[in-house]
C-alpha cells in the first residue's frame, strides 16, 4: 500500500478547485473561478486561476476536460456532475470546506481521499466501457450507410453525429447519438441527453445495454434505444428506408417505415 501511495504521488497531476475568494466555493456549479494546480513529485509546480462566469454545470465539465484535469477538490457538487466526472476518469473529492491553500496542503499529505462510488443497483445496467460503445456505434452506423461526424465540444452528451440522405426527399437526416456510461444512472443520463441536445436533429439515439426501465425512459423522451446486446436485430435493418431508425423520424415520417 505504501508503495502504491508513493507511485501515486510521483505522477504529475492537475487538480482543479472551485474558488470563492481564498476558500473553496460551496457549490461547484455556481463557482465563477477555478484554481488549476499542477502537482509533480508531490510538490506544487504551478497554479493558475481560470475564470468561468457561466454557472451552467455542463460548461464547467467541458472546462475541466479542456484543461485535462485529473482531480477535482470541491465542497458541494450535484450527483449528476460527479457521476459524469467519475465516468470520464476524473477523481472527485467532495465535502471539503477549507481554504484553497489548506486543501492543497492536505491533498499533498494524502489526507484527502475520494468517497467510494455508490451505484444505484436499480437504475444501473451492465457496465460497458464508454469507448467500446462509441466504437460499436460508429461501426454499426457506417455499415448501414451513414456518414459519421464529430460533434462540437459544446455538445457534452453527444458522442457521434450520423447523417444519411433521405430516400424520399433527398434531404439529409441528422441523428444525435449518445453512448452510455457518461454516468452510473442511465435514466439520469437519458434525461440530460434530451434536455441538452439542441434543435437541428431529426432523431436521437441512446446506445446502451438495455432493460425495461431504460426502454421506458427513452420512449418517454422520444429517444430510440440501440442495444449492443441485440446486434443481430440490426442485421436486417439495412432494408429499412432509414436504417437503424424505428421512427417516426422528425420531418421524414414518410421514410420512417419500410413498406
Amino acid at each position: 500500500m505504501a508503495w502504491f501511495m508513493q507511485c501515486h504521488f510521483l505522477m504529475k497531476k492537475k487538480v482543479a478547485i472551485p474558488r470563492l475568494k481564498e476558500s473553496i466555493s460551496p457549490c461547484f456549479e455556481a463557482s465563477s473561478c477555478i484554481e488549476m494546480v499542477v502537482i509533480s513529485d508531490n510538490k506544487v509546480e504551478s497554479r493558475q486561476q481560470v475564470i468561468c462566469p457561466d454557472t451552467e454545470g455542463h460548461k464547467k465539465l467541458r472546462l475541466l476536460k479542456v484543461h485535462r484535469v485529473d482531480v477535482l477538490i470541491c465542497n458541494g457538487i450535484k450527483d449528476l456532475y460527479q457521476n459524469m466526472l467519475n465516468a470520464s476518469g476524473v477523481v472527485v473529492i467532495k465535502k471539503i470546506s477549507n481554504t484553497i491553500d489548506k486543501a492543497i496542503e492536505l491533498y499533498l499529505a494524502g489526507e484527502l481521499l475520494p468517497e467510494a462510488i455508490i451505484k444505484d443497483e436499480i437504475n444501473h445496467t451492465e457496465c460497458v466501457p464508454h469507448s467500446e460503445l462509441v466504437d460499436w456505434a460508429t461501426r454499426i452506423f457506417i455499415e448501414n450507410g451513414y456518414n459519421i461526424l464529430t460533434p462540437s465540444k459544446n455538445d457534452q452528451l453527444i458522442d457521434l453525429i450520423a447523417e444519411i440522405k433521405c430516400p424520399v426527399c433527398s434531404k439529409t437526416v441528422r441523428v444525435a447519438i449518445c453512448c452510455g456510461s457518461h454516468t452510473y444512472r442511465p435514466s439520469q443520463e437519458i434525461t440530460e441527453f434530451h434536455h441538452a441536445t439542441p434543435s437541428g436533429y431529426n432523431a436521437k439515439i441512446y446506445v446502451c445495454p438495455g432493460n425495461q426501465s431504460i426502454e421506458e425512459c427513452c420512449h418517454q423522451y422520444g429517444i430510440e434505444l440501440l442495444d449492443p446486446n441485440l446486434e443481430s436485430e440490426t442485421e436486417n435493418r439495412h432494408k429499412d428506408k432509414l436504417p437503424l431508425l424505428k421512427g417516426p423520424v422528425l420531418d421524414h415520417k414518410k421514410a420512417s417505415f419500410s413498406e
